[in-house]
């Protein structure tokens, strides 16, 4: 049973995300054209809570790594970041820099924006770097102003920008709401909407979860119940893996209770 726990938990890493390879490929084919023209390029990748879209981009960064090693056509660098462990919103831009120019001297009088500003608007000798940057939960980067938004999207515009921006959010109309000016600038990022998962796909995410263990936990008629009720509630997979985990809990004390009795009665 602890195997079926550790498969059910949502932290487990599976070793493929099945049903969300469209949107899989959509990300990478965006980000292949990007380093093979050496310019910057950013995505929004939406959808509700609990539809893969986090697990699917860290696939496609474990994917992008490898395919750059292999071709060899310039080096790549990641930077994941997570918005709820900002201080602020702000301070985005110092981690984005620190990745940039560790060992470069920065002029004091400047903000980390206008480092990154003023570096990626000359030639340096980090120009033929890519970085790949991909920040989750971005929704907490919306401020009264949207300035940050704004400008983290904004620097993929400047002449000597070599990176990659990944953005994760829930709200799929942010891009329309907060980033209007980016149209009208051309540079409005390409958007990536994940769906909420269907009954299909949540059974066939549960089994390709439990398809190693050897043995049949849960009778497919069950699997398939909670797949029809999360699927037409919500479609958020968490909810989902988190029922299995809590219905192997109970049957877990099902059998110690059958095993208490035994030997309650043995005595």
């Amino acid at each position: 049973m602890k195997a079926v726990k550790q498969a059910l938990h949502v932290a487990t890493v599976p070793s493929s995300v099945v049903c969300r390879e469209v949107e899989q490929k959509r990300v990478l084919e965006f980000c292949k054209a990007c380093i093979e023209q050496e310019k910057a390029g950013s995505i929004y990748v939406c959808g509700c809570p609990g539809t893969g879209k986090t697990l699917s981009i860290n696939k496609v960064r474990e994917q992008l790594l490898s395919w750059s090693k292999e071709v060899g056509l310039q080096p790549l660098e990641s930077l994941a970041i997570n918005c709820t462990s900002l201080t602020n919103a702000s301070e985005i831009f110092s981690k984005i820099l620190e990745k940039l120019s560790s060992s470069k001297k920065r002029k004091g009088c400047l903000t980390p924006l206008q480092h990154l500003q003023d570096l990626f608007s000359q030639r340096s000798s980090n120009s033929g770097m890519m970085l790949l940057i991909v920040v989750d939960e971005m929704d907490y980067l919306i401020t009264k102003d949207r300035a940050v938004l704004h400008d983290l999207f904004m620097l993929t515009t400047f002449p000597f920008s070599r990176f990659i921006l990944i953005g994760i959010a829930n709200a799929i109309d942010l891009a329309d709401r907060f980033l209007q000016r980016l149209k009208s600038l051309n540079c409005k990022p390409f958007v990536v909407t994940f769906c909420a998962y269907s009954r299909d796909q949540i059974v066939e995410i549960l089994q390709q979860r439990l398809m190693n263990l050897g043995c049949n936990v849960f009778q497919p008629l069950a699997l398939e119940y909670c797949a029809r009720k999360v699927a037409a509630a919500s479609g958020d997979m968490r909810k989902v893996l988190d029922a299995c985990r809590f219905n192997t809990n109970a049957l877990l004390d099902f059998l110690f209770q059958i095993m208490l009795w035994h030997f309650l009665s043995n005595v």
